[in-house]
């Protein structure tokens, strides 16, 4: 019997055809009713206007609150719940490492794209309060806007650098702390800074108006307390830093 002329090689290709329409992928077969399709989240536009000064105006609150929340009252879950519903934030989560266990932080994405900063907290607390609020600003901070808006600091440290490596050049270290305020503005490099209204400052800190608050703002200058000095206003760079270092440790090489 010829095999392609036959019935029966005929109706079996059809019974396959029946058979994927009916029951395979082309068919229409619903999804389990536990099984819920994937959706993106709806990515946030970049906030008009001058956004990252809303802090400088006390909106939505004044430091050392920041997007509302405030370091030393403000948990980790409830800051990660805060900054999803920010118009400036288009992601926020907690992390931890495990090289530090003790130390987690929030990190978020800016709306609009790029890297936001972070927030640290005591992972290995029951509560997991916030003590210290670093937002990477795209732009530099004038000093002249938060003088208007908070007035003039409480402590200053003006440092020069010198690395003991051969070939490696001067850089300076200039900040200022607003310490009952729970501000630090922080700004360094290789040219000298000014002191003065058109001063522009790279970091912004808000912290914990409290000891360690207070000592996670300053790093590694918390060791060393002679560092920090009174603001005694718009001074020369080495004014400070002689104060501090004497005029041997602040000459410029």
């Amino acid at each position: 019997m010829n095999l392609e002329s036959s019935p029966t090689r005929l109706v079996i290709p059809l019974i396959v055809m029946i058979w994927l329409v009916s029951c395979g992928p082309m068919g229409g077969v619903s999804l389990p009713a536990n099984v819920t399709p994937s959706i993106a989240p709806t990515p946030k536009p970049a906030p008009s206007g001058d956004w990252q000064s809303r802090w400088l105006k006390g909106a939505p609150c004044s430091p050392p609150c920041w997007e509302g929340i405030t370091p030393g009252s403000t948990s980790a879950s409830d800051a990660v719940n805060i900054l999803r519903t920010s118009p400036l934030i288009a992601r926020a989560e907690m992390t931890s490492t495990r090289l530090v266990p003790d130390l987690g932080y929030v990190q978020w994405d800016w709306a609009g794209g790029g890297q936001g900063g972070f927030a640290n907290y005591q992972a290995q607390t029951a509560q997991q309060i916030i003590y210290l609020i670093r937002p990477w600003f795209p732009k530099p901070i004038g000093f002249g806007d938060v003088l208007e808006a908070y007035g003039e600091p409480t402590e200053i440290i003006a440092r020069v650098v010198h690395p003991p490596d051969a070939g490696v050049g001067t850089s300076y270290d200039l900040r200022v702390i607003y310490k009952d305020q729970g501000i630090l503005l922080l700004s360094g490099g290789v040219n000298k800074p000014r002191i003065e209204k058109e001063t522009e400052f790279d970091q912004v800190m808000l912290f914990a108006p409290d000891a360690q608050g207070y000592a996670a703002a300053l790093s590694g200058a918390a060791n060393y307390p002679e560092w920090v000095q009174p603001w005694e206003g718009m001074k020369d760079f080495n004014y400070y830093c002689q104060k501090a270092f004497g005029e041997k440790d602040c000459a410029d090489k």
